[in-house]
């Protein structure tokens, strides 16, 4: 009975570790196009500026 329970925490666990890390994953993902964006701006701006 101890040993079943004891497996269920470990299964509960190793399946919460796994949703942490995919949400680190989209996180990170989500943080990389953010910062493609701003690049994306920066250099729009830096050309308009050129243009003027």
């Amino acid at each position: 009975m101890i040993d079943r329970y004891i497996l269920q925490q470990e299964i509960l666990k190793k399946g919460q570790e796994e949703y942490l890390n995919k949400q680190l994953i989209e996180a990170q993902v989500k943080a990389e196009i953010v910062e493609k964006i701003k690049q994306q701006k920066r250099e729009k701006m830096c050309q308009a500026i050129d243009y003027n």
